[in-house]
């Protein structure tokens, strides 16, 4: 992240930013659809018609079926009980299919990942890349910026920097201001790259989100070994998307998962009171990346 660089040089990312008829219907059956209405999915532009009209269809059969045995006004009731509990059932299972939108933005912890795997050394290394950063301050980069994408299904996603979109999380970006080196079977000089890659460990059936390095070496070594070619640095259980993707957790999963999280080096960060009515992001560290998401 630029912070970690301590430098004005390198610009600090942007800031994340009716009328009822009284005489027709008791004045409770008017309270209860006001109650349930946000369960319904009745939000203005977000409203779900398809499921409301599957429901009310639910509970005009109710309504049929039930008027012989009771009232017409605890048909009515039951009816529009029974059409509330589908339609909170039906938005149930059409969550769990498709997950809900959510933005991520990945910003790798510079000076300990450079440090740490030898791609900087000494200040001048730092000093070099400052510099690279004040002499294109308009321009997008990993180092500066970050990565962000939108999750808009399982299997598509945009790239909130670029904006073009893609099926499968498998980026590479320079780090722009180190230095280049030639690769044995590349022409001209490579640049060190930052990736994220969707990875699937199919022996253990175990997935994850890898953060990383490419070098020259591992470039070079790549030729007799291909997953040589990734240096991974840190490593994101996909459970941790769970919530994200529509389905619930329970408490001892969520349990579970944060003693997962703690071990591959993760920390949530607390959130305050008032974080969730102010929509600010969530926000997990690791030495090497800290990754903030939230929903859109």
């Amino acid at each position: 992240m630029a912070r970690h660089v301590a430098d004005d040089a390198l610009l600090p990312r942007n800031k994340r930013q009716r009328d009822s008829n009284h005489k027709t219907y008791p004045h409770r059956v008017i309270r209860l659809a006001k109650r349930h209405r946000g369960l319904c999915g009745i939000r203005g532009s977000n409203m779900n018609w398809k499921l409301l009209f599957k429901a009310i269809a639910l509970g005009v059969l109710a309504f049929l079926g039930l008027r012989s045995v009771f009232s017409l006004e605890q048909a009515f009731l039951l009816a529009l009980g029974f059409a509330v509990v589908a339609m909170a059932i039906m938005e149930r299972d059409a969550k769990q299919a498709e997950p809900a939108r959510f933005w991520v933005r990945i910003e790798p912890n510079w000076r300990p990942l450079l440090t740490d795997y030898g791609l900087v050394t000494d200040e001048s290394g730092w000093s070099k890349i400052q510099k690279h950063h004040s002499d294109h301050p308009d321009r997008w980069t990993v180092v500066r910026n970050g990565i962000g994408f939108t999750v808009l299904r399982r299997d598509l996603f945009y790239s909130n920097d670029h904006h073009y979109f893609f099926s499968e999380v498998e980026l590479e970006v320079d780090i722009e201001g180190l230095s280049s080196a030639k690769a044995e079977f590349l022409l001209g000089d490579f640049v060190p790259r930052f990736y994220i890659k969707d990875r699937r460990d199919w022996k253990e059936h175990r997935r994850y989100l890898e953060f990383g390095l490419i070098t020259v070496e591992s470039i070079n070594q790549s030729m007799s070994n291909e997953d040589s070619r990734w240096i991974p640095v840190a490593r994101l259980p996909y459970e941790f998307f769970s919530g994200e993707y529509g389905g619930e957790l329970s408490r001892h999963k969520l349990a579970a998962l944060d003693r997962k999280l703690t071990d591959a080096g993760w920390k949530r960060k607390k959130r305050d009171y008032d974080d969730g009515f102010l929509r600010t992001p969530f926000e997990i560290e690791h030495r090497y990346v800290t990754m903030s998401y939230n929903g859109i």
